[in-house]
Order: C-alpha cells, then structure tokens, then sequence
C-alpha cells in the first residue's frame, strides 16, 4: 500500500514540476526568440520519470531495511 501512495505522490509531483518546467521554458524562449517555443508532453514524461525513480528508489529502501538493525559504539563494538 506504501508503494501505491508513493507512486501517486511521485506523479503528481513530477505533474507539477513539468508544468513549471515548461513555463520557464516558454518564458526563456519568449524572452530570447521572440515567439513560442515548447516541448510537448514535458508534464508526461516527467510523471513517468518521477513514478520510474519513486519505485526505484522505494525498491533500494526495501532491500536496504530488510536486514537487522546493529547498532554499535563509535569504537566499532
């Protein structure tokens, strides 16, 4: 269930940050072209790219926690 919410979250928020993106994009294109310059489906692709480094990520946490937690001196003992 953690997985599905953080796959949610990620799209939206890679959502989010293509629309920015994009804007500053138009923005800086507007300024030195002088006419509208963009990428197509930049909120798209980055939704995907969040959600694709979201599991990715949540995978290496899994693997990484599934062991026992050792916790030992600063001396090493």
């Amino acid at each position: 269930m953690r997985t599905v919410g953080v796959v949610v979250a990620a799209a939206i928020g890679g959502f989010i940050a293509g629309i920015v993106v994009s804007e500053v994009v138009a923005v800086v294109a507007h300024l030195g072209f002088g006419r509208a310059v963009g990428v197509r489906y930049l909120p798209v692709f980055t939704a995907v790219a969040g959600v694709g480094v979201a599991l990715v990520a949540e995978r290496r946490r899994r693997r990484r926690g599934s062991g026992d937690l050792k916790i030992t001196s600063p001396d090493g003992r």
